[in-house]
């Protein structure tokens, strides 16, 4: 079984380049179904810093990591083996975590370069002062409704998903019992959306949870935010500010060194 990535030719516009540009650094995370049929369970990022590299996705994505695979080039599937850091204690999700996040330090395994994963350098990330700026902003992700597996085959065909420039909502966040400061709110109605003076709608956006928010100003392109979640009913999309993320990567590489140091083979 592979995942077959694909765009559709009518969505080729350059948005969409664009979109299949920035699609090279994330990948769709699946498990199997109580049938014992792979399902995409959200988005992640892979991001590089030092040699070292992190998946990053959201927490409720990541929490059961033993039972999460991939594909990163070819047909064997592989496995997040390394060590976890999450927003949230074991045991403890819910809805008192408001960052949502994850980040698991790859470690044992076939490790990158990978054929169908490109890592992000860690310099692309980049924490936000406030006031942020209020345009330019876009995501890219992968809605499990667009991950389909063919029984026979067992290919899962799917093609990415994505909405740039963004209208942001920030003034949004305290009604929703978040902070400004730690979140990114965006107005994104998916049945009301232009493509080329048409009009075009958004799948379901579940399975999104983990895509990165790009923003793009003078300085380039650069990596603002994770999503987490989408209100169906206020038609708003909520991000986690990458500052956690940045957090979260020092935590892990800070405790993986410890071990590694003391037993070089801990995760072999």
């Amino acid at each position: 079984m592979l995942v077959e990535k694909l765009m559709k030719p009518e969505e080729l516009d350059d948005a969409h380049r664009f979109m299949d540009g920035i699609s090279v650094y994330i990948q769709p995370l699946l498990n199997k179904s109580r049938q014992q049929r792979p399902q995409v369970i959200g988005t992640a990022l892979l991001v590089e810093d030092n040699g070292a590299y992190y998946i990053v996705s959201a927490a409720h994505v990541l929490k059961n990591i033993n039972s999460i695979f991939f594909y990163p080039g070819g047909d064997q599937p592989r496995k997040i083996t390394g060590a976890l850091e999450l927003t949230h204690p074991f045991g403890e999700m819910g809805s008192s975590d408001r960052l949502d996040l994850g980040v698991a330090r790859l470690l044992g395994g076939p490790m990158p370069p990978y054929e169908d994963w490109r890592a992000l350098p860690i310099a692309v990330l980049r924490r936000q002062t406030l006031p942020r700026p209020t345009e330019q902003y876009c995501f890219a992700g992968f809605p499990s409704s667009r991950g389909k597996a063919n029984p026979l085959t067992k290919i899962i065909k799917i093609s990415p998903t994505g909405l740039m420039r963004m209208p942001t909502a920030f003034s949004k966040a305290e009604q929703l019992g978040l902070s400004e400061a730690s979140h990114l709110i965006f107005d994104v109605d998916r049945k009301a959306v232009t493509r080329g003076g048409s009009a075009w709608e958004l799948p379901v956006l579940n399975g999104i949870s983990g895509s990165p928010i790009w923003c793009a100003d003078e300085k380039g392109a650069h990596i603002v935010g994770i999503a987490i979640e989408y209100h169906r009913e206020k038609k708003l999309l909520v991000a986690t500010d990458i500052g956690v993320v940045l957090d979260l990567i020092e935590a892990v590489r800070k405790e993986t060194d410890e071990i590694l140091t003391e037993n070089p083979d801990a995760f072999d």
